[in-house]
């Protein structure tokens, strides 16, 4: 039996993805090693570094782990660039994030696995719960993730990383929804609301041009039919304008899923939609719970929306969610705009996508893979997406210990 009640899987790879990476891996080590002794609860860490870029040095030449880490063991299992290059699309992706963390997860001594991401510090509240040892098999755990400015506290007890973290944050990523920090009135708004005000702002200001169009009209001796012809187009523009960027489609179109998805299900059983909101950071789920699953689906297209299938297949598989919240968070450390999702960075990180040619799951598919649990389920089936051989478990992958 492994000494280690818990194992933490990421992937990374040294290319400066989203700015300051090795600063922001670096605390992430430094946060895991912390709290795994500060609660007493030994942690084996595996950082999966996948196809390493062949002018800068492995992670293990440019990350430290504390001399002093108790009976915590950290590894690095490196994927080389020829396994990468054997995968579709791998020329445009360098890294297959959830590919990279099967192998991590597949290879897990811990009895309970939390596959997670290299910009996180894990709250005192979230370990001290995990240091009780009460997790459960079937249960899938997820939490709220809370996002902090990169310029961590450099060279303090770990203390004050954590008084950084909890007065810090400016995001917070939940159930339904990311609430954001205004700045003006320091209260957390739905950034669903700050969409709406937004557009019903920008749809005052080009109603107000109405006067100006009909006083320069005038000024031109403009004929009144070409003159109302004008401002019918305009205003339709403006009416049609706000339609598209109003977040009110989006709502209704979700409000739709889950009324075709959950509707049917067992009001016992399945009482909300799953917690999917960046459940990327952190999904917790016993070892032999990811076996049964066999991870993330291994698609090779950039991970947006994989960590959500993954989510909703455990749910349709009959485990059930435990959801932490705010209470016991993770803190994501920020990085650049369009490396990743925020919802201020969302649109740049489509461009990057469709500039580079990398493909990914948008929602229309995402909704049909839905549709596709729920149907295996009424006929008592779980849909899996790999097969038994996945995180390329044949594959003798070099290892190394820190």
């Amino acid at each position: 039996m492994s000494k280690f009640y818990l194992s933490i899987v990421a992937a990374s790879r040294n290319d400066d993805h989203g700015g300051r990476l090795l600063e922001r891996m670096q605390a992430f080590i430094d946060g895991i090693i912390a709290q795994s002794k500060r609660h007493a609860l030994p942690v084996e860490l595996i950082i999966v570094e996948w196809n390493p870029p062949e002018d800068r040095p492995y992670l293990d030449q440019v990350l430290k782990v504390p001399e002093e880490k108790g009976d915590s063991e950290v590894r690095i299992i490196r994927v080389s660039k020829k396994l990468h290059d054997a995968l579709d699309h791998s020329e445009n992706l360098p890294l297959f994030q959830m590919y990279a963390k099967n192998i991590g997860i597949r290879r897990a001594k811990g009895e309970y696995v939390i596959a997670t991401n290299i910009d996180i510090i894990f709250s005192d509240e979230l370990f001290g719960y995990l240091k009780k040892k009460k997790l459960k098999p079937g249960v899938i755990y997820r939490v709220d993730r809370l996002d902090i400015p990169p310029d961590l506290p450099e060279e303090e007890p770990f203390e004050k990383v954590l008084e950084f973290c909890n007065g810090k944050f400016f995001r917070i990523n939940g159930r339904f929804g990311t609430r954001i920090l205004d700045e003006k009135t320091k209260k957390f708004k739905h950034a669903f609301i700050q969409k709406f005000l937004k557009s019903f702002h920008d749809f005052k200001v080009r109603l107000k041009i109405i006067p100006k169009l009909v006083k320069k009209s005038n000024s031109k001796n403009i004929s009144s039919w070409d003159l109302w012809k004008t401002l019918i187009i305009h205003v339709f523009k403006v009416f049609r304008d706000a339609y598209r960027k109003i977040p009110i489609r989006q709502f209704l179109g979700f409000k739709i899923v889950i009324k075709k998805v959950f509707l049917k299900r067992s009001k016992l059983s399945y009482g909300l939609i799953p917690h999917s909101n960046g459940c990327g950071d952190f999904n917790l789920i016993s070892r032999k719970g990811w076996e049964a699953l066999r991870g993330y689906p291994e698609w090779t297209i950039f991970s947006w929306h994989i960590d959500s299938v993954f989510l909703y297949q455990a749910i349709f598989s009959e485990f059930k969610e435990k959801n932490f919240g705010h209470a016991r968070p993770i803190y994501h450390i920020e990085h650049g705009k369009g490396s990743g999702y925020t919802p201020e960075g969302f649109q740049a990180l489509l461009k990057r996508l469709d500039d580079k040619k990398i493909p990914y799951l948008d929602l229309p598919a995402f909704k049909q893979h839905i549709t596709a649990m729920k149907t295996a389920k009424e006929f008592s089936k779980t849909l899996l997406y790999n097969n038994e051989d996945w995180g390329m478990i044949h594959e003798d992958l070099e290892e190394v210990f820190m």
